[in-house]
C-alpha cells in the first residue's frame, strides 16, 4: 500500500472504533466475524497504525480442522506475457 501514515492510522482507528463496542456485546447480533476479530487482535499486537491491520482485509483466510490440509497445484504454465 502506498498511503501516507496519518491516513492509514486514521482508517485503522475508524474501523477499530466501530468494531470495539461490538466485541463486548453479549447478543448474537453484536458478535464479530473471524475477520473482524483478527483486525482487533492485530491492532492490539501491532499498535500505532500498522498497515498490516488493513492488509488483513485483503487475504483469503482458510480455517482448517485437525487432520485437514490444503493442496496447491503448480501453475500449468510459467510463461508470463511481457508488458508492452
Amino acid at each position: 500500500m502506498t498511503a501516507a501514515a496519518p491516513k492509514v492510522t486514521a482508517a485503522i482507528d475508524a474501523i477499530i472504533a466501530r468494531l470495539t463496542p461490538r466485541a463486548g456485546a453479549k447478543s448474537a447480533a453484536g458478535t464479530l466475524d473471524p475477520h473482524e476479530a483478527l483486525m482487533l487482535r492485530l491492532n492490539s499486537q501491532y499498535p500505532g497504525g500498522d498497515v498490516g491491520v488493513l492488509a488483513s482485509l485483503f487475504l483469503n483466510r482458510v480455517s482448517l480442522n485437525a487432520g485437514q490440509a490444503v493442496r496447491f497445484e503448480p501453475p500449468r504454465s510459467l510463461y508470463v506475457t511481457p508488458y508492452k
